[in-house]
Parts: C-alpha cells; structure tokens; sequence
C-alpha cells in the first residue's frame, strides 16, 4: 500500500533539482587556462615532478642490517615454550564462536530430477 506520504515524497524525489541563480551554462572548465582551449594538438601536457615524487617512485631499500642468508623462516621451539601452560585467557581465546541461539542453519537444496 502506498500512502498519500510516499506519493509525495516520491514524486518530490523523482523531480528535477532547480538550478541556482549563480549558475552560468557557458561557464569554462577550470582546465581552460584562457577561454577557449587551442585546436592546435601536436603538444601534448608536460609533466613536472618534483624531488619526493620521483623518491616515492623508487623501491623501497632494504634496511642497512638485513641478512638474506637465513636458511629458513621456521626456528626450533625452546623447551621452555614447549614445558609451559597456557594461560586462563589464552584457553577463553581458543574456544571458537558460538553460533547466536537464534540462529538456524540453511535448508538443504533439493533437485528434482529433469527428465
């Protein structure tokens, strides 16, 4: 059903806005440097960058202490960290989420044959 209200503001929406009073319809773009842009296209814009732009560009360096020679990311365990146990909160942070009471799970799909 739609009340009297919705018509309104449906109809309020779907109108045009009005144009303000400052507007001007042959206003310049802002990129026109002196009214109207040449028709001459051999030149094409020229690019300035500056010192931090063409820093940005490059890679980023290694830091000065880094060793690429490590033979592998995957350390031994010291026995300590395997002797120890856990924490009360680092076991409350092991148990997973439990689903909402509210929640119900998805009913199967069922395909009927095509025959």
């Amino acid at each position: 059903n739609v009340t009297p209200m919705d018509e309104y503001r449906l109809s309020r929406l779907s109108s045009a806005k009005r144009l303000s009073a400052s507007f001007s319809e042959d206003r310049r773009s802002i990129y026109w440097d002196n009214g109207i842009p040449r028709k001459d296209f051999s030149r094409t814009t020229s690019f300035a960058v500056t010192e931090r732009q063409a820093d940005l560009a490059n890679h980023k360096r290694a830091h000065s202490a880094y060793t690429s020679d490590r033979p592998s990311p995957i350390w031994p365990v010291s026995k300590a960290a395997l002797q120890t146990s856990p924490t009360p909160r680092c076991l409350e942070l092991s148990v997973h989420k439990r689903p909402p009471s509210t929640y119900q799970p998805c009913k199967e799909v069922r395909l009927s044959k095509v025959q």
